[in-house]
């Protein structure tokens, strides 16, 4: 089965090719177009403990298998043996939003990750560097001080770019307001097993939410208009609990993931 689809990224047209059929993929790739290589979990591995799960998880487990190695086939072939393709999906994976994000990956450009009423979430560019304030949070660890520094480095951003944002799908997103365009904070969603002063206490799929909303934009409700956000990114897209790590003297914090109803964990700030 060979789909073709027209999908318009900031004005343009771009053309995505969907199928389960090698030559048509190959074709798309010499060609220098997006393309998704179509999987039908029943005839890869697929059993009984796959058929219990929803149609939101096995969409979203796919999705993370962007760059990943994937289940080997009884002939001892990957997916990516037989479509040499970078994308898999299940057919209903494949909407208007999904192969929007495709053709983003595909020509270089942020993903959109949510819009709210007065924010727009993406995913940082290289061309974001200067934009901020340098401006460490008093409540941030000596370890997320550090973490900070990508984003005002640009061969570290590159890096952060390709490695988390591809092979993972979430990552620290930018808060754009809308009327402007300022880049107005940092929020998003980290692996809760990296932290040490919490991994003991969270399971292996834990993700962990962090904001820094910069001083001029505080007290403004940003910070509990994007965390909501996120917060429904992680349950519709990857189907991961969340948590958070907070200083106990960072009150507003406190009251926001209490607010968020969001299970966290009281860390040291020094």
């Amino acid at each position: 089965m060979v789909q073709n689809y027209t999908v318009w990224v900031e004005k343009k047209a771009y053309p995505v090719v969907v199928s389960d059929e090698r030559e048509a993929l190959l074709a798309a790739k010499a060609a220098g177009r997006a393309f998704v290589g179509l999987i039908h979990l029943e005839e890869h591995g697929g059993g009984s403990q796959k058929e219990e799960r929803t149609e939101k998880s096995q969409t979203s487990e796919l999705r993370r298998t962007e760059n990943q190695p994937v289940e080997k086939t009884a002939e001892g072939k990957t997916a990516n043996d037989i479509w040499d393709a970078e994308y898999l999906a299940t057919p209903d994976a494949i909407c208007p939003e999904y192969l929007e994000r495709i053709v983003r990956r595909h020509i270089s450009l942020p993903w959109i990750i949510a819009e709210t009423d007065r924010l727009l979430i993406r995913e940082f560019t290289p061309e974001d560097i200067g934009a901020m304030p340098k401006e460490p949070d008093a409540w941030f660890t000596q370890e997320e001080r550090e973490a900070d520094q990508v984003f005002y480095d640009e061969e570290k951003l590159k890096a952060y770019i390709k490695s988390q944002y591809r092979f993972y799908e979430y990552g620290i997103w930018a808060l754009v307001r809308k009327t402007d365009g300022r880049i107005i904070g940092k929020a998003g969603l980290s692996n809760a097993k990296e932290r040490e002063a919490v991994r003991a206490n969270v399971p292996e799929e834990e993700l962990e939410l962090g904001y820094h909303v910069f001083q001029p934009y505080r007290r403004q409700g940003y910070a509990e208009e994007a965390c909501r956000a996120i917060l429904d990114y992680a349950k519709n897209e990857l189907d991961c609990p969340v948590c958070a790590c907070v200083a106990g003297e960072n009150t507003a914090s406190v009251r926001l993931l209490r607010k968020l109803k969001v299970t966290y964990f009281t860390v040291c700030n020094m």
